[in-house]
């Protein structure tokens, strides 16, 4: 059976006009800094051990700080 509607995206910009795109986001971007864990890890929560490297890895650690100043009763 043939769809009703085709669905279908496009990006337009002014012609000579280059767009600055976002970088890409990977997933070693989010999870390079997380320590290793064993399959007998005792612990519920590890530091990280280092600084940030991405931004991505700034911009989630930083919301963790916010979550937990909040007083809403979440800590992690």
């Amino acid at each position: 059976m043939e769809p009703r509607f085709k669905r279908s995206n496009a990006v337009t910009y002014d012609e000579g006009c280059a767009p600055k795109l976002q970088d890409k986001l990977y997933l070693g971007d989010a999870i390079s800094e997380f320590p290793a864990v064993d399959n007998n890890e005792p612990r519920d929560e590890m530091p990280y051990g280092t600084d940030p490297k991405t931004e991505f890895q700034k911009f989630i650690r930083l919301r963790e700080e916010i979550i937990q100043s909040s007083g809403n009763g979440v800590h992690r």
